[in-house]
């Protein structure tokens, strides 16, 4: 049975560890108590990623889980493959609108999310279509030791 736990922090999407390096040792629920937990990833997880959770087990739906525990209604696609900036040209610096951010730090190619379709604020804009690369919220990985962007 998956016990469903939203965490409204990068933690959940890494069943609730925190990112290397970790000098307090910080456990994730999942480890800590021996259950399977159902992780909603993001910084901040998107408000209809939670709500869907819940609503499919109330239901009494099953919901597919990807390894680190997250849905794979949400996070199984890259966030590049769904991205509408994937083909264009790439940007030569932040802030201006069009270009592709892949070269300027842009984590979407390794970030699974469904971002670019769901979008924010009831549907009306995203990290990159508010020119900003995304920052990978959604894995594991996040933060990360890697800085967010790329010196040109």
């Amino acid at each position: 049975m998956c016990w469903p736990i939203s965490r409204g922090q990068k933690c959940s999407g890494s069943r609730g560890a925190a990112a290397p390096p970790n000098p307090s040792g910080v456990k994730g629920v999942s480890a800590a108590t021996g259950e399977n937990i159902i992780n909603i990833a993001g910084c901040p997880p998107h408000p209809d990623w939670i709500v869907w959770a819940v609503a499919q087990l109330l239901i009494g739906q099953n919901i597919p889980l990807d390894g680190n525990g997250r849905p794979t209604q949400f996070f199984s696609r890259k966030v590049h493959d769904l991205c509408p900036r994937k083909d264009r040209e790439k940007a030569e610096r932040l802030g201006l609108d069009g270009g592709c951010l892949k070269e300027l730090g842009c984590r979407g190619p390794e970030t699974k999310a469904n971002c670019p379709t769901l979008k924010w604020n009831n549907g009306v804009n995203w990290c990159v279509e508010a020119n900003a690369p995304c920052l990978g919220c959604t894995e594991p990985t996040f933060s990360g030791t890697n800085p967010f962007y790329k010196e040109l």
